[in-house]
């Protein structure tokens, strides 16, 4: 989402920029997404980008074929993709962790294979993380698993939903 955050100060960086942009902001909260739009436009009055507000939950297939959809029938394309869903807890409960890998990985490989198809030719997906996604923030059996040269999606999706397992010995010591 886009409302606060990284994908906020994204927004701010292609607002603030001479070259005219067509910005599709998403968030969860319709409320939230709104109030994200309006402040923009006062902070930018006079840029020459269009920003347009579309509500999405990346844990929601709903949220994320209505996005796809409307991006088809408004747009036809995307020339850019930026992902920079992501949620965090301090000291995270199993569920909270579970809700963690749901939101920050799989559910975005979910928005990204509905959107992909919607690419111009010439289209890029930008993959954002926090600082906590770098290989050296994670213990050392998930850092193997992810610097695995072999590794590949299936792998990938199945170290996701075993996350307990290949994050036994994180943070590093």
């Amino acid at each position: 989402g886009a409302n606060k955050g990284l994908g906020y100060e994204i927004v701010k960086k292609l607002l603030a920029s001479t070259t005219p942009y067509e910005i599709i902001l998403t968030a969860r909260n319709p409320t939230l997404g709104q109030k994200a739009i309006d402040t923009l436009h006062t902070e930018f009055p006079s840029s020459t980008s269009k920003i347009t507000f579309h509500q999405l939950d990346v844990n929601g297939e709903g949220s994320l074929a209505a996005l796809a959809d409307w991006v088809q029938k408004t747009y036809g394309k995307l020339d850019v993709l930026v992902n920079n869903a992501g949620i965090a807890y301090h000291n995270p409960t199993d569920e909270e962790a579970k809700f963690t890998i749901q939101t920050n990985f799989l559910s975005v490989i979910k928005l990204t294979d509905k959107l992909v198809p919607l690419l111009a030719e010439d289209g890029k997906v930008l993959n954002m993380s926090s600082s906590l996604g770098l290989l050296s923030t994670q213990g050392e059996t998930l850092r193997k698993t992810l610097e695995d040269p072999k590794l590949d999606l299936p792998r990938l999706l199945e170290t996701a939903n075993n996350f307990f397992e290949v994050t036994k010995d994180f943070p590093p010591g």
